[in-house]
């Protein structure tokens, strides 16, 4: 499973400077579904990237849902972006409905600036031009700032 291998083979921070360029500094891991229930899927490797020191210092899961969410899922309190948020049993907390996106990259990118940063998107082909596009500008609005992004997309149909 592609995110087992991500919370697996996070790097440990070396001093060397050579190679610490190299380093992922944040992984904001965006997941939209459905069905609450396919969530499932993810668990065990978000709790595994929860647990390990190295992975919850690096990787920031930003999960949504735009699908019904049962009674049994409390909403607690909203994102930083407004929307409600669902804490799971295990802790894990979850957005609903569609994530804003342009205000998401956007929201990155000032998180990080004087940065080079890498968007890999796997999405149908209307939600990747979304993020295209934002990515788009972003980069028009923050280069000023020595923030690049660079986009690498996969489509699939549904």
């Amino acid at each position: 499973h592609v995110l087992d291998q991500c919370a697996s083979n996070i790097p440990v921070r070396t001093t060397q400077t050579t190679r610490n360029g190299l380093l992922p500094q944040c992984i904001y891991l965006v997941w939209v579904f459905r069905d609450i229930s396919m969530l499932c899927l993810l668990l065990p490797a978000l709790q595994r990237l929860r647990t390990d020191p190295r992975a919850r210092e690096i990787v920031v899961p930003c999960l949504y849902v735009t699908g019904a969410v049962n009674a049994e899922h409390e909403t607690t309190m909203s994102d930083v972006f407004g929307r409600p948020m669902v804490r799971l049993s295990n802790g894990i907390r979850v957005s609903q409905g569609r994530p804003p996106l342009a205000r998401m990259v956007s929201y990155m990118a000032g998180k990080h600036p004087n940065s080079r940063m890498g968007v890999f998107c796997c999405a149908p082909r209307k939600m990747t031009a979304l993020v295209r596009s934002s990515v788009h500008n972003t980069n028009a609005a923050v280069a000023h700032e020595g923030t690049s992004m660079e986009m690498r997309a996969e489509c699939f149909s549904m």
